[in-house]
């Protein structure tokens, strides 16, 4: 029995409906994740990490080379997020990132957004976005999250700057160390 059925108004219901745009994209990529070179095929993503406050990580992973190129943590999940991690791949990899560059995402209301599209077609970036409801259309950047969530253990990091430290140390060790097992 409800006490008050008065709901408030859910922010993230809001923040999509600022944010979306009309214009979709198609799935380029197909699943189609090594095309033979690194840094044609980008994938990108955001997820929770859950560690008594919740956070979000949202990465960026080169679907051939199979290594995390940026990353941010965050304890909001507003645009500005997910901006800064496109900024910081075009500033470091500007030069390798020609007009045939691919960067794939789901239909998330920050990836169909009119600025997120914008820096990406001002900076010769082309979108692909996933099918409704299809997690494998990005099934490498989905499967680098369980990943980092099945051998990370989050509840240690009291402190989100311990947090941050944390995912930064682990995507080291996740692109030099670990090692990927490749089924042929």
């Amino acid at each position: 029995m409800l006490i008050c059925p008065i709901r408030k108004i859910n922010p993230i219901k809001k923040i999509i409906k600022a944010n979306r745009s009309n214009r979709t994209y198609d799935n380029v990529v197909n699943r189609n994740f090594n095309q033979g070179r690194s840094k044609l095929i980008l994938l990108t993503d955001i997820t929770y990490l859950e560690n008594g406050k919740r956070a979000y990580l949202s990465s960026i992973k080169d679907a051939t080379a199979k290594k995390i190129l940026a990353h941010q943590v965050s304890l909001q999940l507003e645009l500005n997020f997910v901006i800064k991690i496109i900024e910081f791949l075009i500033e470091n990899y500007k030069s390798e990132l020609d007009g045939k560059v691919i960067i794939h995402s789901d239909q998330g209301c920050h990836y169909t957004s009119i600025s997120y599209q914008d820096i990406l077609k001002n900076h010769n970036v082309n979108q692909s976005i996933s099918r409704r409801g299809n997690c494998w259309d990005n099934a490498p950047q989905e499967t680098f999250h369980a990943i980092l969530k099945s051998e990370m253990n989050l509840k240690i990091y009291n402190i989100y700057e311990q947090l941050a430290l944390g995912i930064n140390d682990y995507i080291t060790y996740y692109n030099y160390d670990r090692g990927l097992l490749i089924l042929i």
